[in-house]
């Protein structure tokens, strides 16, 4: 334990590795406290304590109470910090969510005017005059084709009426009507 000021310094600082910041609030706080100590002993006894008095003060001074002084120099230094940076802080948090912000948009008109281009280069090379040519042309000669072979395939198989059976099936108002058919004339 101290037994005067210098070594109440010494035991703030030594081997304590806060920032030499911390350490004079600490040794603030330790002065505040027996400035406050002092004054209550000279309105008590109404004179000011004895060299003596006061060594023996601070020699009650525990590690403890030097730790209590030390969070509370921090709590201080975090406040006071915190308070002077304050427009600071606010201003840096601003310029890092507009960052944010003209990041993201820039990096979705990127992805708009990749996928654009991707887009109109497809669309070029399938609406080139050489490509829609070739599709018509293919279109012009497969179309009858298909449909000869499919009217061919209806004959075969005997489904396409002929010119006999479309006849036979609305019989017309002037010919005989067959047996089976018979449908009387108005």
């Amino acid at each position: 334990m101290p037994s005067n000021d210098r070594e109440v310094w010494v035991s703030i600082v030594s081997e304590n590795g806060q920032l030499p910041e911390l350490n004079y609030l600490t040794y603030a706080i330790y002065s505040f406290e027996k400035y406050e100590w002092f004054d209550q002993i000279e309105r008590t006894k109404g004179k000011p304590p004895t060299p003596g008095e006061i060594n023996d003060w601070i020699s009650q001074i525990t590690e403890t109470r030097i730790r209590v002084w030390r969070e509370g120099a921090a709590r201080t230094f975090d406040s006071a910090a915190r308070i002077y940076m304050k427009d600071y802080l606010l201003q840096e948090r601003r310029v890092a969510v507009n960052d944010q912000v003209v990041t993201s948009v820039q990096s979705s008109l990127d992805d708009f005017a990749r996928n654009l281009r991707e887009s109109l280069e497809k669309q070029q090379k399938t609406s080139s005059f050489r490509n829609q040519l070739f599709t018509g042309f293919i279109i012009a000669i497969l179309s009858p084709i298909i449909l000869g072979v499919f009217i061919l395939a209806l004959q075969a198989a005997d489904l396409w009426p002929t010119a006999t059976g479309v006849t036979k099936m609305f019989p017309s108002r002037h010919s005989e009507p067959s047996a089976a058919g018979a449908m009387p004339k108005p």
